[in-house]
């Protein structure tokens, strides 16, 4: 019999606490010198012992429930400062609130949002309750709720990368198990020093790294996006200065980075784990980047490329690879404990190895389902469809494209992320801001940056077997892409079609 196109991730890891608040109050009982940095995108430096993250959170629970808000209730979070952010997010962990982090100004919430720590209160939707700068000068509330491990905690979003964002509830159960599995796949301890510059409203930056961390009550280091896509040089300043051994980043910062690497006097031999995922992953790009940072001590398999959605609470899918020996496209690994993943066809069936077909996720760190929306991700028989075209080969996961990026042009099927793979290798081409599109024309193609359109022609013509209908360059910053830099399908289709 063939082999099917199933990984399972072994047995689901056994929950050391019953509910997110007992992470952190026992994160802040233990007393080995661990602390959270946040660097604001100024560069302004500030720390958080836990000790002090958990005092300052019961301060601003006790402005929470003295406005009102009760067991259950939604609030929305809107703090430009990260360590304010993840005060008023603890908060509402300790008093059995739902946390709704959001980045951007909220618009358009439905009366189940009923309540606003902000800076300032919004023309209309939730009430405001104040800032965390001003709830936080109250007394402590020091009575604390003790939530069911199926109880939401946090409310995130989808990457939008595909179309409208979802709202993606994320229980006790979800956010433990992803954390526990995490730390036992790749061997993390309390003695991590770890590096984020993700948004700690997105769940990259705050469950795959805060809320892991601090189950692990390690040192955790969070540096604003902005600061560091400002000189990528940075990157490498702060993992050299902490000591840094867990970091993460995209495909096109890896990039950045490596461009930035070539004198300098850093210290990275205790970096092991170097997270990559967030856009499709490159085999160049990851010689790239573990050449470019050998000299100063980089482990050369430390670059790990992973997978992961806001739907099943972040990464849950990596693999250590030697750099040297992958090929597009690369695997991303296998599940980590807890999680299982298959291939199907168009009609749920399970397709054997080596075929491609769409991707299906089940597991504990799974969300339970969309809420705001009538839709369900979900199969009758549990499985999430996650939207990605993928392939099992010797018992690992590889992406290969998404069901968004899927092209159809002069009778055949092209996956846009491979095409766009080709055109960033080219001379002048801006890595990560390339997209592919189909228009009434044919195809088109997207591109920040100035490579020769006729090498670009001629480099898809020879790679893909089509000839692009129009070759359109953007200005810097035009490319629509989500935060962690995947294009944005549905903006890349509404350009090619003008």
């Amino acid at each position: 019999m063939s082999e099917l196109s199933v990984i399972h991730g072994g047995p689901s890891p056994q929950l050391d606490a019953h509910g997110l608040g007992e992470v952190l109050t026992r994160a802040a009982a233990r007393s080995i010198g661990t602390a959270i940095h946040f660097i604001a995108a100024d560069g302004t430096e500030s720390r958080l012992s836990y000790a002090d993250l958990l005092d300052a959170a019961s301060r601003v629970l006790g402005g929470l429930r003295r406005a009102g808000v009760r067991v259950g209730e939604r609030v929305v979070v809107h703090q430009a400062d990260n360590r304010d952010l993840v005060t008023a997010f603890w908060a509402c962990v300790l008093g059995g609130f739902v946390a709704v982090p959001t980045g951007a100004a909220p618009s358009g919430l439905g009366p189940e949002y009923r309540w606003l720590v902000a800076d300032e209160p919004l023309p209309r939707g939730p009430r405001w309750v104040g800032p965390v700068a001003k709830l936080v000068d109250g007394p402590p509330d020091e009575d604390r709720v003790q939530t069911e491990l199926d109880d939401a905690v946090l409310l995130t979003s989808t990457a939008g990368s595909s179309g409208a964002p979802k709202s993606v509830p994320l229980t006790n159960r979800n956010v433990l198990s992803r954390s526990a599995a995490t730390i036992e796949d790749n061997g993390l301890d309390e003695h991590e020093v770890t590096f984020n510059s993700m948004p700690l409203d997105h769940v990259g930056g705050l469950v795959m790294f805060h809320l892991r961390d601090t189950q692990l009550a390690c040192t955790q280091v969070h540096a604003h996006r902005l600061w560091i896509t400002a000189d990528p040089a940075r990157w490498l300043d702060i993992a050299d200065r902490f000591g840094v051994t867990v970091a993460w980043g995209t495909t096109s910062a890896l990039e950045a980075i490596a461009e930035r690497a070539g004198t300098g006097t850093w210290d990275l031999t205790g970096l092991h784990y170097v997270m990559n995922g967030g856009e499709p992953v490159r085999a160049a790009t990851l010689r790239r980047f573990t050449a470019a940072l050998a000299p100063f001590g980089l482990p050369s398999d430390a670059v790990r490329p992973g997978w992961g959605m806001s739907e099943t609470s972040a990464g849950v899918i990596d693999l250590r690879v030697d750099p040297a020996a992958v090929t597009d496209p690369v695997p991303v690994g296998r599940p980590h404990a807890g999680i299982s993943v298959r291939v199907v066809d168009d009609n749920g069936v399970v397709v054997e190895a080596g075929t491609e077909g769409r991707m299906q996720v089940r597991g504990d760190s799974v969300t339970p389902g969309y809420t705001d929306t009538g839709s369900t991700p979900f199969t009758v028989d549990g499985w999430l469809d996650t939207g990605d075209i993928a392939l099992v080969r010797d018992g690992l996961l590889t992406i290969t494209g998404t069901t968004a990026g899927a092209l159809r042009v002069g009778g055949r099927s092209h996956h846009a992320s491979a095409i766009e793979a080709t055109v960033s290798e080219l001379p002048g081409a801006r890595k990560g801001s390339v997209g592919a599109a189909v228009g009434a024309d044919g195809l088109v193609l997207f591109v920040e940056g100035a490579p020769d359109e006729g090498a670009v022609r001629s480099a898809v013509r020879a790679g893909h077997g089509v000839d692009p209908s129009r070759v359109v360059y953007l200005a810097d910053g035009e490319f629509p892409k989500t935060r962690t830099g995947k294009p944005r399908r549905a903006a890349l289709r509404g350009l090619a079609a003008i």
